[in-house]
């Protein structure tokens, strides 16, 4: 869900932290957006990984003892 969550907020077209980059870096939303393409196709990849593959996922409550 979180993973789901981040990439929500740098896609558009309600992408928060594009809007909040498009302003800092006083460029226009969409030459913004071209560029984070990259990102969202490696971000996809994982959530499909993470999502897919459980052991990813649950690796850290497995090494706490959380069973």
């Amino acid at each position: 869900m979180v993973v789901n969550l981040a990439i929500g907020l740098f896609t558009p077209p309600v992408g928060v932290n594009l809007y909040v980059a498009s302003g800092i870096a006083r460029i226009s939303l969409q030459e913004i957006s071209r560029g984070v393409i990259p990102f969202v196709i490696s971000a996809l990849i994982v959530l499909m990984l993470v999502t897919y593959i459980p052991v990813i996922s649950t690796w850290l409550p497995d090494l706490l003892g959380m069973k």
